[in-house]
């Protein structure tokens, strides 16, 4: 049986995310300095005034992506560590609730409603972040559109693969870029069951709370823990704290492993 402390030790640290997000920041900058002979300058920009007299007007658009897209980046580590706190504020509701005063304490319905708002939340948030690198790809690859979403693959009546939006250009390109074939194995890895919840929730209906119950014999004790259910057409999917701890995860290794193969090939 899981315990309080293993729940919280699943919560990730936003502040060292975004100073791993400043970190690719820079990079991006001292790439584009680098190809222009002048990343001395840059490095010394704070002391040496003169810089101006260079006139570089060019901004990264990389390292503007990243600084644009940071809420985005974010988002899904914020949320999941939300609903981790709401799941504990409710398996542990009556050893913390004496700490509240009574006009703090919420409900139970509350406390159950909480926890589908943040994992809804999390599951939304991945995929906007996932949304956002389709611009970052389209400064690199000329058949993708920045206005593209990063899409799907469907699996026809007669039992055919059919891609959409950005995952239809890394279908026709993977096996040509090491990148694109990146980006197609994460998506049978991780993204395409992480998405379907957030299809369903986002176009039809709210995850469904469901309990069970989990009895640890050295300690001689149990407790009641919730997981999420959701259905689209005929396929359904069950969602709990660990799943969803790995769909960030995930996300989060799927976006440093994008930037440092970004700048192993050079073209940052």
């Amino acid at each position: 049986m899981v315990t309080k402390e293993e729940l919280n030790k699943l919560k990730l640290n936003l502040e060292e995310l975004l100073d791993k997000s400043f970190e690719f920041e820079f990079e991006a900058h001292k790439h584009l300095f680098d190809k222009k002979g002048l990343y001395d300058k840059f490095r010394s920009y704070d002391e040496d005034e003169s810089f101006n007299e260079y006139n570089i007007t060019e901004c990264s658009e990389i390292a503007l992506w990243i600084r644009e897209s940071r809420s985005a980046y974010l988002a899904p580590a914020y949320c999941f560590n939300k609903y981790i706190d709401a799941l504990i504020l409710d398996m542990w509701w009556d050893d913390i609730k004496y700490s509240l005063d009574e006009d703090d304490r919420p409900t139970s319905t509350f406390r159950e409603y909480s926890k589908n708002i943040e994992l809804q939340n999390t599951l939304i948030s991945i995929k906007m972040a996932l949304d956002r690198f389709v611009y970052l790809f389209s400064l690199f690859y000329k058949g993708v559109s920045k206005n593209s979403t990063f899409g799907h693959i469907d699996e026809t009546n007669d039992g055919k693969k059919k891609a959409k939006g950005f995952m239809s250009y890394v279908v026709s390109k993977k096996d040509e870029d090491e990148l694109l074939q990146y980006v197609f194995n994460q998506y049978n890895e991780w993204i395409k069951a992480c998405v379907f919840p957030r299809d369903a929730i986002i176009h039809y209906q709210d995850c469904m709370t469901c309990y069970s119950f989990q009895w640890d014999e050295k300690k001689h004790e149990g407790a009641e823990f919730s997981f999420q259910f959701n259905s689209k057409d005929k396929d359904s999917v069950i969602i709990d704290y660990l799943s969803l701890s790995n769909f960030t995860e995930h996300y989060y290794d799927f976006y440093n492993n994008i930037f440092e193969m970004l700048f192993a090939k050079g073209i940052i």
